[in-house]
């Protein structure tokens, strides 16, 4: 059940102190709830038809790749 003594949400937008404060105040398993309740909102589904461990995923392979991209090879100097 939220916290009705609170309405931090949230944000894209940098928070102010105070809204910092507000958030850092509710509990994890507030923050949480908080967090299911914006992304399940209808809005929050209109950019795109992915999931969002469909995203995650995506992100992944892609830091998967520029890693391999920008391996250095080692070298053994012990090998002619």
């Amino acid at each position: 059940m939220p916290d009705t003594k609170t309405c931090a949400m949230p944000s894209a937008l940098p928070p102010s102190e105070a809204e910092l404060a507000e958030w850092n105040a509710l509990s994890r398993d507030e923050q949480i709830a908080r967090y299911r309740e914006f992304f399940a909102h209808p809005d929050c589904n209109t950019f795109t038809h992915e999931t969002a461990e469909e995203i995650i995923a995506a992100a992944r392979r892609r830091v998967g790749w520029a890693k391999a991209q920008s391996a250095v090879p080692t070298i053994d100097p012990h090998t002619p």
